[in-house]
């Protein structure tokens, strides 16, 4: 008998991979397999930064053909990405040119059009969706190509965010689910759900693709998926489309929580049963979204494991032979009051243990003279800076969680987890560290009639 399995496409900006979550003979979950990896990245055309999504449609297909020849039989397949890009449909069904990257210095450059042209203030716009501003979300790309792109505004019949354009080259359905828009500041603050009014506003009312519900099946796999791999009609799941929700909702814990969800770019915040509307916590940029089960995610950013990878690749460059157990070991073992603020750091820098270095002599610290030490002294920095951002969260939601959860990548970072655990003075659970698979898988579960128990996932603890 062949095994059956479900199929989560995990798309970052960087790669793309397939991971196979095999079903038990209960329907539930038995092991997860990392089956294909490939290659993403924006390209750059006449002076603009786009997505090459042939590249990821092809890469999508080599994860189907990867499956294939491991003689798995499909149940599903279910796709999560990053949010705010989206592509122009046509009426004739085609897209229209390449997805635009939110990384385009046009974002920045036109950011404010939209409070500027409706002469709203700085908070206005935020609490009528729940969402700080974001120089890159989708309303402002939206509202940038009704003013900049008019002919291929005008052309288009759709708009689709970039995991539900996969979604639609798979099986030609269209449309979008609550974890995307309110990122996006296309929400109405009060429901967490897509306003009209807002899309009236952008010209994008006529433009917008139904709405699908997590946790059920949406659509089936094309012809063209037929003649490219073999599989015939695999039904598609509608899973937490973007990647951070993804990651939260695979936290098991089914009540309200702190998060971080962490890689090169920290996301953290709050799980709630409503919406939190503080004014403060909408000028931080902090933003109310909709989990698929139906809570409320409140997200926020900082600084991550950017640095630290950076000063990795300089390190492999000079020919240093350096792990990441190496270095976690020695920062569980040596505690120093080395630290540094990441907004001396600058995020390009091309020699970053260097730059990490100088900001450490800012601070007032002697520089550290191995990798070791300078990793020890990330450790640090990042635990204060991630503490001193939940800490204010709690302060201004005035109240206090009992349960923290690190999840995604830098969940094995146990020296951050360790002093993370500290600064805030309770303990921490870390694990998961394909998190927004894990969520992808959970909803694809969910939508066949199994689920996925939470509570068989491990956690590590990290406290006093």
């Amino acid at each position: 008998m062949k095994p059956r399995a479900v199929l989560a496409l995990d798309i970052g900006a960087g790669s793309g991979r397939g991971i196979l979550g095999y079903r038990a003979s209960d329907g539930g979950l038995e092991r997860v397999e990392e089956v294909h990896r490939f290659e993403n990245g924006f390209v750059r055309l006449n002076g603009g930064l786009y997505w090459d999504y042939v590249r990821i449609y092809r890469g999508a297909l080599d994860c189907l053909r990867a499956c294939r020849a491991r003689g798995v039989e499909l149940d599903s397949i279910g796709v999560d990405a990053w949010s705010q890009d989206y592509a122009y449909i046509g009426a004739g069904g085609e897209v229209l040119g390449l997805p635009r990257c939110y990384r385009d210095p046009v974002n920045e450059a036109h950011a404010r059009d939209f409070e500027r042209d409706f002469r709203l203030g700085p908070l206005d716009h935020a609490r009528s969706s729940g969402a700080g501003f974001i120089s890159i979300s989708t309303l402002r790309q939206l509202w940038y190509d009704r003013t900049h792109r008019k002919d291929l505004f005008k052309a288009a019949r759709r708009y689709l965010y970039m995991p539900y354009l996969l979604v639609y080259l798979l099986t030609g359905v269209a449309g979008y689910d609550d974890s995307l828009p309110a990122i996006g500041e296309q929400c109405d603050a009060r429901t967490l759900c897509y306003s009209d009014e807002t899309a009236r506003v952008l010209g994008v009312l006529d433009k917008t693709p139904p709405r699908l519900q997590w946790g059920t099946l949406v659509g089936r796999t094309n012809d063209a998926v037929l003649q490219e791999t073999g599989y015939d009609a695999v039904p598609m799941a509608c899973v937490d489309g973007h990647d951070t929700a993804s990651a939260v909702s695979a936290i098991p814990d089914d009540g309200s929580f702190l998060w971080v969800s962490s890689g090169s770019y920290n996301m953290f915040g709050a799980v709630l049963e409503q919406p939190a509307l503080n004014d403060e916590l909408l000028s931080l940029g902090f933003v109310n979204t909709r989990l698929g089960d139906g809570r409320v995610c409140l997200m926020g950013g900082g600084a991550g494991m950017h640095f630290i990878q950076q000063c990795m690749r300089r390190w492999r460059e000079e020919g240093r032979e350096i792990t990441y157990p190496q270095l976690t070991g020695y920062a569980l073992a040596h505690r120093t009051a080395r630290r540094f603020d990441f907004a001396d750091v600058p995020g390009a820098a091309a020699d970053m243990p260097a730059a990490l270095n100088a900001a450490i002599e800012r601070a007032g610290h002697a520089p550290a003279h191995s990798p070791h030490a300078l990793y020890e002294a990330f450790a640090n920095s990042l635990a204060q800076l991630t503490a001193e951002g939940l800490t204010r969260l709690e302060g201004l939601l005035n109240r206090k969680f009992p349960r923290v959860y690190v999840v995604s990548g830098g969940a094995q970072a146990n020296a951050v987890n360790q002093r993370l655990a500290e600064a805030l003075a309770r303990p921490l659970l870390a694990g998961l560290p394909e998190a927004a698979t894990m969520g992808n898988i959970r909803a694809q579960l969910t939508a066949l009639g199994a689920g996925l128990a939470k509570t068989s996932i491990e956690m590590r603890r990290f406290g006093l």
